[in-house]
């Protein structure tokens, strides 16, 4: 299998994506300014079979709405665009190889990972060590039932594309996967805690789902705090893939609120804290109410 082919899961899955087995009443937020009602929506990227259709307030909010906002729209990416654009970003320099990189012990505990998802570890010899760990996160999901092709992102984006709504996204792919070189300091201990966790994936997903299905903001913000504890690692990947990115998008989206009806759908780890969107646009001006 070429590393290509990883490629399109790692898409769905490389932003602290959550993960549910049905849709309930997930976490939808009316936002209003001047006049104008725009809708914030927590998205889950990956799930599982029975995500068939997107909850009945969720879909009279996107009829609401004259444009979709999303993080990234991967249903438009090629695979030309990836083996140009995405891959070098993943690919060590060629001077430097992945048993370089890493500690010889934990080089071979991630050769038994790889082996007993079907991959040889010579297939990633050139890979960086974050883009295998996106990679062994998307098979833990995966392992555990659930895909992202039933991610309610994805179920967002159909529903846009039938009805012809403008989709508006908030960044590139190539803007995405540059943010993982900003916070990868550590390769060893980066991998070292994707191979624990891949031990207990399944345990971890499941409570996780259940506050993202009762839409209940406290216990997603229990899960932000345990998802980013202050260690280094942690520190710098809440800076640069939340904090930083949560004030970049509000910064774009603010103009546009205050003129138009939107349907923001980001992933649910943006919404919690006061660094997140339901706090930056109550700072702007904006109220902002749960309405399921």
């Amino acid at each position: 299998m070429s590393f290509l082919r990883l490629l399109r899961p790692i898409f769905l899955l490389c932003i602290f994506c959550f993960s549910a087995v049905s849709f309930a009443e997930p976490g939808l937020w009316q936002i209003k300014k001047n006049n104008h009602t725009s809708y914030l929506f927590g998205t889950i990227h990956v799930g599982d079979s029975s995500m068939s259709a997107l909850p009945d307030s969720v879909i009279e909010a996107l009829e609401k709405s004259n444009a979709v906002v999303v993080e990234l729209d991967t249903t438009t990416l090629t695979p030309e665009y990836l083996q140009t654009h995405i891959y070098p970003l993943m690919t060590l320099p060629n001077s430097t190889s992945l048993s370089q990189r890493l500690k010889p012990e934990l080089y071979q505990k991630l050769a038994k990972a790889l082996l007993e998802n079907g991959l040889s570890i010579t297939q990633f010899k050139h890979i960086k060590p974050w883009a295998i760990s996106i990679n062994l996160t998307a098979m833990s999901y995966q392992r555990a039932g659930y895909l992202s092709s039933f991610g309610a992102d994805m179920q967002v984006l159909g529903f846009a594309k039938k009805k012809q709504l403008e989709i508006i996204e908030l960044e590139s792919a190539k803007e995405q996967f540059g943010f993982f070189d900003q916070i990868d300091h550590d390769s060893n201990y980066l991998l070292s805690e994707t191979l624990k966790s891949m031990e207990d994936a399944a345990t971890y997903i499941h409570p996780l789902v259940s506050a993202w299905k009762a839409g209940d903001i406290n216990k997603l913000t229990d899960y932000y705090h345990l998802s980013f504890d202050g260690s280094p690692l942690s520190q710098a990947a809440e800076k640069v893939i939340l904090k930083d990115r949560n004030a970049r998008w509000t910064t774009t989206l603010v103009p546009l609120l205050e003129e138009r009806s939107l349907f923001i759908a980001v992933g649910a780890l943006h919404l919690p804290t006061e660094h997140g969107l339901i706090a930056l646009f109550k700072k702007n001006g904006f109220e902002v109410k749960k309405i399921n």
